[in-house]
């Protein structure tokens, strides 16, 4: 069985070389070409009903009194363009109502970052380099929270800023891409518990790869990120995540691309949240969390 299954695999990457248009991931090495249009739309979700890792059911008792993150909806939009023959723009906006110490966190992030690609050659074992230069901004309300073990009645100012640079080498085998990509993130966090501020700064390094394997009209999406924190102020604090994602995708035609796919981390939105973590908290997210996605993917040029 296991040699079917190898001798399957090595078929795929010997499949006749296609051109990966479009992808559900953000990350890639690839920029869009001039005047192309990219428009990703998707809908994540984790509940009681939709819980593929049983994370909903390991944490359901301490997301209500404990401050750990339970059930997740939430739009995630992405709007790309091919702005010059080597440079693309991206803006994300993605909104997420999460349970969260009994009550309802309403984060919402804006993240705009542009891509410049440095160098193609297409005969190369590695055909591309590009960096992604961005920043991004995570908000929410102030929360009031009762009946739970925080110790905290009320959390203000939620929000972070960071800057980040990525650098992104890529990699086209037959039929599959391959992009290997390194960053460095500065992030500034403004948070108050009960009136008393946990402003602080860290800094974070991320390492990670996305394979995406084209079957005809099918894509199979995988990819990987370690991240690491560093000047995090913090005592005893986990100061790494591990972010695994899987997406299948079918392209109903040259434009248009449907997925459904998951998402799992390691130590929850360690990182990818900065303001959840400060000296109250920092405990309570060393569950595992993740969730389902769904969602398109509809590219166009604006040229004709």
């Amino acid at each position: 069985m296991i040699r079917i299954v190898s001798l399957f695999l090595l078929s795929i990457l010997y499949l006749q070389a296609t051109n990966v248009s479009a992808t559900s991931q953000n990350i890639r090495s690839y920029p869009l070409p001039l005047g192309k249009t990219s428009i990703k739309a998707n809908y994540n979700v984790i509940s009681e009903s939709l819980d593929i890792f049983s994370i909903r059911n390991d944490t359901a008792g301490k997301a209500s009194h404990h401050g750990s993150l339970g059930n997740l909806s939430g739009i995630d939009f992405t709007l790309g363009y091919g702005l010059y023959k080597h440079t693309s723009l991206f803006y994300n906006f993605k909104y997420e109502n999460i349970d969260y110490a009994g009550e309802s966190l309403k984060n919402k992030k804006h993240d705009i970052f542009v891509k410049l690609n440095i160098y193609h050659n297409p005969s190369a074992m590695f055909n591309t380099f590009s960096t992604d230069i961005g920043f991004i901004h995570n908000s929410a309300n102030d929360l009031s929270i009762t009946g739970s073990n925080l110790g905290i009645s009320k959390m203000s100012d939620l929000n972070d800023n960071s800057l980040y640079m990525r650098l992104l080498v890529g990699s086209k085998i037959r039929s599959s891409i391959l992009d290997f990509y390194l960053g460095l993130k500065y992030t500034s966090i403004n948070t108050k518990l009960d009136s008393i501020s946990y402003e602080r700064n860290e800094v974070a390094f991320n390492v990670g790869f996305q394979y995406t394997l084209e079957l005809g009209e099918y894509l199979i999406e995988t990819g990987y990120e370690y991240l690491r924190l560093f000047s995090r102020d913090i005592d005893n604090v986990k100061k790494s995540n591990n972010i695994f994602n899987l997406t299948f995708s079918r392209a109903l035609n040259e434009k248009l691309l449907i997925f459904i796919g998951i998402k799992y981390f390691s130590n929850q939105y360690n990182g990818i949240i900065p303001y959840l973590y400060n000296e109250k908290t920092k405990n309570e997210f060393n569950q595992n969390f993740g969730y389902s996605t769904f969602g398109f993917v509809y590219s166009f040029d604006l040229e004709r």
